[in-house]
């Protein structure tokens, strides 16, 4: 995404500074909007190698934060991964985190279509769910505003419904995303208007389930 670095060079090479400083920047510019991401989401988005990353990211004076921890990919799982997370300022809450990546995936996932993203809306130190608002508001190729949520495992059925129907913006189409298929699929039951995503910020899977009423993938047994 316009990052320029020498990609067959060995892992253990030492980078030109103009190489990291434009890794630096492009770094920042995403945690600007993402807040925080980890090492292979931004790895992925971009097209680098892991290295030239956390060569970046690791750099003193850039502002940028840099920490391995445990997160659940997904909220309602016991399992964990310690991804290396990028940040700005302070890292947010544990409990905030994987909802976070998943926002940062969506944007990934659906950046081809939705040339404007707003995570003004978003607010990432809030602790329970703000009917009314969604994760993040988008404008489309043609001008029209678009809603995206993200399911990260925590919401109760009553809530999904919930915060879809009280949405306050008038926006033309809502997208939701969720990390697991299944529970995808039934998002996509209780909201049949809804555009619906499974999207994993774990592995950078990104599969279309539902848009104009209709599923688009095979139901599991």
């Amino acid at each position: 995404m316009g990052i320029h670095t020498h990609r067959g060079a060995p892992a253990d090479r030492r980078w030109e500074p103009e190489e990291l400083d434009a890794v630096v920047q492009a770094i920042l510019a995403d945690l600007r909007t993402d807040t925080v991401l980890t090492v292979r989401q931004f790895q992925r988005r971009h097209g680098l190698k892991q290295d030239i990353v956390r060569a970046a990211c690791r750099l003193p004076g850039t502002g940028i934060g840099y920490r391995t921890m445990a997160v659940r990919p997904q909220a309602n799982s016991k399992r964990t991964v310690r991804p290396e997370l990028m940040y700005l300022s302070a890292l947010p809450s544990p409990s905030r985190i994987s909802h976070l990546l998943g926002i940062a995936e969506m944007r990934t996932a659906l950046s081809g279509g939705l040339p404007v993203w707003s995570p003004e809306l978003h607010d990432p130190r809030r602790h329970r769910v703000r009917f009314g608002y969604p994760d993040v508001l988008c404008q489309d190729v043609n001008g029209e505003l678009v809603a995206v949520e993200y399911d990260a495992g925590r919401y109760t059925r009553e809530q999904i419904i919930a915060k879809d129907h009280q949405l306050r913006i008038p926006a033309a189409r809502k997208i939701w995303g969720t990390p697991g298929l299944k529970r995808a699929i039934n998002i996509a039951r209780l909201l049949p208007h809804a555009e619906v995503w499974q999207v994993s910020w774990e592995t950078g899977t990104h599969t279309l389930v539902q848009r104009d009423g209709r599923l688009l993938v095979d139901v599991p047994e």
